[in-house]
């Protein structure tokens, strides 16, 4: 595997281009939770915000589950 084409650049490109959700996808698959659930709820989607609260909720992560819980697709 060449640098390239790490998961680590490659969730990079993605976050920079633009593309939160597959960022987050791709930095799941390494398993960094933390940042993929950052992601996730900065993308804003309804699943993204339901996913990341879950993973907020769980490891007690309270300022992230308010900042999420005033998100309009969180009451969606």
């Amino acid at each position: 595997m060449t640098l390239a084409s790490s998961p680590w650049v490659r969730a990079a490109r993605a976050v920079a281009s633009g593309d939160l959700v597959g960022g987050a996808e791709i930095l799941e698959q390494t398993g960094a939770r933390t940042y993929a659930a950052f992601y996730r709820l900065h993308a804003g989607t309804e699943d993204g915000v339901r996913r990341a609260l879950e993973f907020y909720r769980s490891v007690g992560a309270t300022h992230f589950v308010r900042e999420g819980e005033t998100m309009p697709a969180a009451s969606a």
